[in-house]
């Protein structure tokens, strides 16, 4: 089994380096010990096809999955996109986050699939926890957009305003709230300034920071990732095992069309 590739994109280190910025965690060693652990067991699995080694990234896996999403909703909280500083300081620490999560997902599904082929075609057991990243990145995206539910900062307002753009298309798309007509509707009567008694409408150009735009963007990101994972996890039914994990992962690195 040729999985050289997929051990090189699995080495811990970084993500492990990356996540010690959160050592005010005092429930960080348990998180690295589950990934370190995990890691290490698809490595003795690769070199040995003991299956055992499956059975226990199985277990594992499923054991660290709550630790994760805990770490990732702890970190979108400390998350201020207003703080430039603290923003570049913080994404570093939440990209780890989502890449080891993610992987983690991606290895319990190549044990779970490996083990058990009949499975490839049933509804993956971590869906729905997968559907919980996502609508924890996609709460935090819609703050960012619509800082307190306010446009007078908005980026998502700042890109409704641009010309021939469709910035505000894609936001509008994760951000889940506004991109249907009615959705317009009610996003213009929020950014409205004028009076309910007025016959016009008035919007007034926000001042939104880049901060948030590349916060925004970010998020988005890492949305389209976890929306690629659980897409690659919803059907498979015909798939060489030998390569499913290595196409997993390298499919995480684009997003979806």
């Amino acid at each position: 089994m040729n999985v050289q590739n997929t051990t090189l994109n699995l080495d811990p280190t970084p993500i492990v380096e990356a996540l010690r910025a959160q050592a005010d965690d005092d429930r960080l060693d348990t998180l690295l010990d589950g990934y370190q652990t995990l890691v290490l067991h698809y490595g003795d699995y690769c070199e040995t096809n003991d299956p055992h080694y499956l059975r226990d990234i199985s277990l594992e896996a499923k054991k660290s999955v709550s630790r994760f999403a805990g770490a990732l909703q702890r970190q979108l909280d400390v998350i201020d996109p207003s703080n430039w500083f603290q923003l570049e300081e913080r994404i570093k620490p939440l990209d780890a986050i989502c890449d080891a999560y993610i992987k983690l997902f991606a290895l319990h599904f190549f044990a779970k699939t490996t083990l058990h082929p009949q499975t490839k075609s049933n509804a993956y057991s971590l869906q729905p926890q997968i559907r919980e990243a996502i609508e924890m990145l996609r709460r935090k995206l819609q703050d960012t957009l619509l800082p307190g539910g306010n446009t007078q900062d908005s980026v998502l307002l700042e890109a409704f305003l641009l010309k021939d753009s469709n910035r505000f298309e894609h936001y509008a798309h994760y951000d889940g709230r506004y991109c249907s007509i009615q959705g317009v509707q009610r996003f213009v009567q929020l950014a409205n300034c004028n009076s309910e008694y007025r016959s016009s409408i008035l919007i007034e150009k926000p001042h939104a920071g880049r901060e948030h735009r590349k916060f925004a963007d970010k998020l988005i990101q890492l949305i389209e990732k976890f929306e690629t994972l659980s897409q690659v996890t919803s059907f498979i039914e015909t798939v060489d095992e030998e390569r499913m994990l290595p196409d997993l992962l390298a499919d995480l690195s684009r997003p979806l069309k």
